[in-house]
């Protein structure tokens, strides 16, 4: 089995540099689903729309639920900076083209045991959290 940082050829020396987002909807805020978005085309200004400050990381590996402990890979991005407007943050954010022709295309199973959608990538990577 390879693992995603293998697959995405993330150095272990700057997985410091990273966030996961696991992109879970949440219905009762009357927000799309963000494998609809995905479907959609919108995902990239979905996951822009935050209602806390969560990726204080230079880059951001996304991750979008599909089905039990398995998810769809949404790309890489960049965080270019942060605005608030009202309530929410709003991120600028660079799609990289670090395999690219996998967004979409590769499913990720993980069993996610934990509440948080952004966590460290190092703590997920060390296996501490995970």
């Amino acid at each position: 089995m390879i693992t995603l940082t293998k697959l995405l050829g993330i150095d272990e020396k700057d997985i410091d540099q990273y966030k996961i987002h696991f992109a879970i909807g949440d219905k009762s805020n009357n927000r799309t689903e963000p494998l609809t978005a995905y479907r959609n085309n919108t995902f990239k200004e979905w996951q822009e729309r935050q209602s806390k400050k969560n990726f204080e990381r230079t880059y951001i590996l996304s991750l979008i639920y599909y089905k039990t402990d398995q998810w769809l890979f949404g790309g890489v991005y960049k965080s270019k900076g942060c605005h608030k407007k009202g309530d929410k943050y709003y991120y600028d954010t660079e799609l990289l083209d670090i395999q690219q022709d996998l967004i979409g295309r590769v499913i990720v199973e993980y069993k996610k045991s934990f509440r948080q959608s952004y966590p460290l990538l190092e703590t997920c990577y060390s296996g501490s959290y995970c």
